[in-house]
């Protein structure tokens, strides 16, 4: 196994599962005999539409996109989002089928536990 360092990587997309995701395709295109160059390409890769997707900001308050639909995605990205900035998180559910409003008779309940 070659350890040898690469270097550092900025990301375009915020949180650990992004990270973990960029480490795992960096060491691949290195695996792979890429070039540094392409590698780097990396940072501009701005991310998935709707998963955690900044939309734009009116009067001081931001908009983010994100098809999270599991308890534990809601709960990751309020977290995030006070890493991001600072503040809290304004959600706005719109549940499409059956499954996803049963679920949002439960999301108050989970997020009264986040800090």
């Amino acid at each position: 196994m070659n350890e040898e360092n690469i270097g550092s990587f900025d990301l375009a997309s915020p949180g650990f599962h992004n990270a973990l995701n960029a480490t795992v395709a960096v060491a691949v295109a290195v695996d792979l005999g890429l070039s540094m160059e392409k590698i780097k390409g990396i940072s501009q890769f701005a991310g998935v539409a709707r998963r955690f997707q900044y939309r734009g900001e009116i009067n001081g308050v931001s908009f983010i996109d994100d098809y999270a639909h599991l308890p534990t995605e809601v709960n990751l990205h309020w977290k995030l989002r006070k890493r991001v900035n600072g503040t809290g998180l304004s959600l706005y559910s719109n549940p499409i089928v059956y499954q996803n409003k049963r679920f949002s008779f439960c999301l108050f309940g989970l997020l009264s536990r986040c800090r």
